[in-house]
């Protein structure tokens, strides 16, 4: 018999949840260490810029080390590809042990691929679940996700956190509106993630097939896969329509999840445990103060198949390292 996940605690699904600044830290170190070495020894690609700018992982010593490293950029991740096809030499693991491979949506560049491991893959549906459990979701609760599962990765993520939690997962897709209203009323779904602009899209035509949203049982509406979900005038509207406040989660192929919001909505909560995150000023590349704009540069800690060292997502953000109102 398997048995189901079980959360930390009734509000909480991972204990890393409220660990305190300095075990964050600590933690992150640490990680940090065993990451450079796994990289340097594994992956042809930072092997090679490890060494041209002479660093070696055994001297990290802090993290300030860690800005003697060269940024990552995807043209950087695309040449590496290209150099050795079709993996490329930036792969950390055997190819055999390849059990997922995703593909960019190649709106700034050409489709490019991330591949995981089965450790990568759980490691992943446990972040997804952790996030859909700080938000409300529970054993018993039905979430349709209402979106794409060819070639995109946001889905097939989705789903295996859903069903890591335990809650019945409905893999609608995105298209196909009678048939995802119909679903939602017929099979009692009460939490749906989707697109801003299909959550708008779907509320406006529940009235022409017949339905009233109000007799709907959504509780939850998760938002992704376009930037409307931080913008207010788009989250107002988006309440309107369904009467249901909606939350917000940041990622993208190369790590996912990134961030998320909790139920008290002061900003998207970083997975601390997965991802350290540098915060740079978009010209000098240098650190900045938290409540100052800059370009968030992630460096995974435990990623196996594709782990990537100071990836420059081209996204401003501002840090804010005070623990969330929610804890």
């Amino acid at each position: 018999m398997i048995e189901p996940c079980k959360p930390f605690s009734d509000t909480l699904w991972s204990e890393v949840e409220v660990w305190s600044r300095d075990r964050i830290e600590t933690f992150q170190f640490e990680q940090l260490r065993r990451q450079l070495a796994y990289v340097y020894e594994r992956s042809a690609f930072y092997r090679a810029r490890f060494d041209a700018v002479g660093f070696k992982p055994a001297d990290f010593s802090s993290f300030d080390d860690l800005r003697k490293l060269p940024l990552t950029k995807k043209a950087d991740y695309l040449g590496a590809i290209d150099s050795s096809p079709p993996w490329g030499s930036q792969l950390a693991c055997d190819p055999a042990d390849i059990v997922r491979v995703h593909f960019s949506s190649g709106t700034t560049a050409q489709p490019a691929h991330v591949c995981w491991t089965q450790f990568d893959i759980e490691r992943w549906a446990d972040l997804f679940a952790r996030y859909f459990y700080a938000q409300g979701l529970r054993r018993g609760d039905i979430y349709q996700i209402m979106v794409g599962y060819a070639w995109f990765v946001g889905g097939m993520a989705i789903t295996q956190g859903v069903q890591r939690l335990g809650a019945t997962g409905i893999p609608a897709g995105n298209q196909d509106t009678r048939r995802q209203v119909e679903t939602m009323f017929r099979y009692g779904t009460n939490a749906i993630f989707v697109t801003p602009s299909f959550a708008a899209h779907l509320a406006e035509s529940v009235a022409e097939l017949g339905y009233d949203l109000r007799e709907s049982k959504i509780k939850l509406i998760g938002l992704g896969g376009e930037p409307g979900g931080g913008l207010a005038a788009t989250r107002d509207r988006i309440e309107r329509l369904w009467g249901v406040r909606p939350f917000d989660c940041y990622g993208m192929i190369e790590f996912q999840p990134t961030a998320w919001e909790l139920p008290g909505r002061d900003g998207l909560v970083l997975a601390e445990d997965f991802a350290f995150a540098e915060v740079l000023d978009p010209d000098t590349h240098e650190p900045v103060p938290d409540g100052t704009p800059g370009i968030l540069v992630l460096t995974h800690l435990d990623k196996q198949a594709c782990p990537l060292v100071r990836w420059w997502t081209g996204d401003m953000v501002v840090r804010d390292s005070r623990a969330a109102a929610d804890g």
